[in-house]
C-alpha cells in the first residue's frame, strides 16, 4: 500500500456524475464526498413503526452498560500480546498516527508491558479510546470493476474501494 502512494500517479481524468463533468479539483472532490455520502448514510426509520426507536435504544444500551458481562473476558498478558505482534504485516500502511507495523514489532519490552496494561483496561471497562476509532479514508479507482456512468465524450465514473488506514 504504501508503495502506490511514493509512485508518481497521473491526475485523475474528469468524472462524470448525476449533474454532469466534474473537470477541477474541487468538483472532483465533491463528487467523489457525494458517492460516499450516499453510500454511507444512515438507514432509514419504518414510517409506520409504532414505539418509539430512541428510547429503545437508550434502554437497551443503558441496560448493556449498567450490568457486567455474563461472562468476564479475561485479561490478556504480554506474551499473548508480543504473539499478535510478531504477526503483524511489514507491508502494511500506517494509520493516522504514523506508528508502522515495523516500528511495533521492535517495541521494547517496557512499551510491551504498558500496552497490555491499556489492553486489560479496555477489556475491563468495555470501552475504546475515541482516538482508536479514527481512520483516514481515501477512494482506489478499480479499473477491473464495471463502469457506473458511460459519457459519449468517453468519460466514464467508475465504482470504487475504500480504503482505510486505521492505526495498528
Amino acid at each position: 500500500m504504501q508503495k502506490y502512494f511514493r509512485k508518481k500517479r497521473s491526475d485523475i481524468p474528469n468524472l462524470t456524475g448525476p449533474n454532469g463533468i466534474a473537470s477541477n479539483d474541487e468538483q472532483k472532490a465533491n463528487l467523489i464526498a457525494n458517492t460516499f455520502i450516499d453510500n454511507y448514510t444512515e438507514n432509514k426509520r419504518p414510517g409506520k413503526h409504532t414505539t418509539n426507536i430512541d428510547s429503545d435504544v437508550t434502554n437497551t444500551l443503558t441496560r448493556f452498560f449498567s450490568t457486567p458481562p455474563s461472562s468476564p473476558i479475561s485479561p490478556t498478558d504480554p506474551d499473548e500480546i508480543c504473539d499478535y505482534m510478531k504477526k503483524l504485516k511489514n507491508s502494511k500502511a500506517p494509520g493516522i498516527d504514523n506508528i508502522t507495523n515495523k516500528m511495533i514489532k521492535n517495541f521494547p519490552f517496557k512499551i510491551i508491558l504498558i500496552f497490555t496494561y491499556i489492553i486489560n483496561k479496555i477489556l475491563l471497562l468495555r470501552h475504546f479510546p475515541t482516538e482508536w476509532k479514527v481512520a483516514i479514508v481515501f477512494p482506489i479507482h478499480k479499473p477491473e470493476k464495471t463502469k457506473i456512468l458511460q459519457m459519449p465524450t468517453g468519460q466514464s465514473l467508475y465504482y470504487l474501494r475504500s480504503a482505510k488506514l486505521l492505526s495498528t
